[in-house]
């Protein structure tokens, strides 16, 4: 809820900056960010306090933090929860209910997923039956990446994630970049809904980047010893599948399928996932310069490992201390 009410600041920020007859290419940042950290507890934040640094210190030192907020909407799931942070409203007005939900469709009733569209089909992968088509079809409510685009026609708008529920709800209705990973390929991908071919620097960030992040079979903690009080013990027989609950994780010995898909599924479970996100994020401003001409940009960044590591081993989990 902390980034919540960062974001309504924004948003009010950005309804002065887009007021007629203000340019905003002589106002305000030249590159909004939104970073979305899922499932990171506002009780955690203080609880490792003493252990961030870098630009993690620089927000909570000289950002805004509310400690008395609380979440106004029922589901607080990954989809409506992005949905809502980006445009401000509850779920119940911008559609985005849930993960999924149940639709009746005559007599029967099916189960939809919250950025599915089958017409969308992934691109590369438009043959692949599996591969269900995404966009924000259900999303209706415009957001900060819309207002920006309202503003300037030359707005550069990026949005990524490894989840796509979390990507496409933070690219809007109208975000043409919107990217999220497929796990069994360690590769980020669109759909036909946003481009008609991948960008050139996309294809060599996952030929060239990607296969080094995804390889790693040893997931071993980082963490200073002097830190690692902080955290529970890291033996727990709830943890995971209740047989390998510590330090070091070996893919290969945890896998029960022992291939390249699978080692990629399970790595990408691990907190490897918010170092690809972030890799991709720092290419994205290199290869777009986002920020760096006289148009206002805005990159939505969403990271999932405590979300995954949070649901695998719990919230006050060694693991969690190196996020």
């Amino acid at each position: 809820m902390r980034s919540f009410f960062r974001v309504k600041v924004v948003a009010l920020t950005l309804g002065a900056l887009f007021a007629p007859g203000l340019s905003a290419q002589e106002d305000g940042p030249r590159l909004t960010i939104m970073l979305v950290v899922d499932q990171l507890r506002g009780d955690l934040l203080d609880r490792y306090d003493s252990v961030f640094t870098g630009g993690f210190r620089r927000l909570l030192d000289d950002g805004f933090s509310f400690t008395q907020a609380s979440q106004a909407h029922a589901r607080t799931s990954t989809a409506p929860g992005h949905a809502t942070l980006t445009n401000g409203v509850f779920p119940s007005r911008h559609g985005v209910v849930a993960n999924s939900w149940y639709e009746q469709v005559g007599r029967t009733w099916e189960n939809s997923y919250a950025v599915a569209d089958p017409p969308s089909r992934i691109l590369g992968f438009e043959n692949e039956a599996v591969l269900e088509g995404r966009s924000p079809k259900t999303l209706l409510r415009e957001g900060l990446p819309d207002w920006f685009l309202a503003a300037d026609d030359d707005s550069r708008r990026v949005s990524i994630s490894k989840k796509d529920r979390a990507a496409i709800p933070m690219g809007g209705k109208t975000t043409e970049q919107v990217y999220w990973l497929l796990p069994e390929l360690g590769r980020f991908i669109t759909s036909t809904h946003y481009l008609d071919s991948y960008p050139r620097w996309l294809d060599r960030f996952n030929e060239r980047v990607m296969p080094a992040i995804a390889e790693e079979d040893v997931w071993d903690t980082d963490v200073p010893e002097r830190f690692q009080s902080l955290a529970r013990p890291d033996a727990a027989l709830y943890e995971f599948d209740g047989v390998h609950t510590t330090f070091p994780h070996v893919s290969s010995e945890e896998n029960e399928d022992d291939s390249p898909q699978a080692h990629n599924v399970r790595g990408f479970e691990q907190t490897r996932v918010d170092d690809s996100v972030m890799a991709l994020a720092h290419t994205v401003i290199d290869e777009l310069d986002l920020g760096q001409r006289r148009e206002q940009d805005y990159l939505a960044i969403s990271l999932s490992a405590t979300d995954r590591i949070g649901h695998g081993y719990g919230p006050l989990a060694k693991s969690h201390s190196r996020t």
